[in-house]
């Protein structure tokens, strides 16, 4: 090694140090604002997830519940169809010991549960009219207390 080779791994080490104890005192003094909303923020992301890969799975005839649910507001089979899907969806895997879906139509309200929930997660869906369907989904899974 060349004494300037010393030289340079000592000034990259010592600049090094500078960054890292400048990094460290930016944290401590909260000189970027993160401040107090951030530290409030709660994301229940399971729950929310599992509604959008719920709407998203694909049926028997590979087809997505989200379709489901657009042809089962006027059509009584489609929305036997519907239940029985979402009966298989909520029993993949054994980790829901309670689910309710709430399907709220421009001209009425359908539902599938096997017990009656007060959380619900919402998704909404135009339908071919441009009406809005409201989906809401509740579950426990397991280990969760009821």
């Amino acid at each position: 090694m060349l004494p300037t080779d010393i030289k340079d791994l000592i000034t990259a080490f010592v600049l090094m140090m500078f960054l890292v104890a400048g990094g460290s005192a930016i944290q401590k003094l909260d000189l970027l604002g993160k401040g107090e909303v951030l530290e409030n923020i709660v994301i229940n992301d399971d729950k929310e997830l599992f509604l959008l890969n719920y709407m998203k799975s694909k049926t028997s005839d590979g087809k997505t519940i989200s379709d489901l649910i657009l042809e089962a507001e006027d059509n009584e089979e489609a929305f036997n169809k519907l239940k029985l899907e979402t009966i298989k969806f909520m029993e993949l895997g054994f980790i829901v010991n309670d689910f309710d879906v709430r399907i709220n139509y421009p001209n009425g309200i359908k539902k599938i549960s096997n017990k009656d929930l007060s959380e619900f997660y919402e998704i909404k869906l135009p339908n071919k009219k441009g009406e809005i369907i409201l989906v809401k989904l509740g579950v426990n899974f397991r280990g969760e207390e009821s």
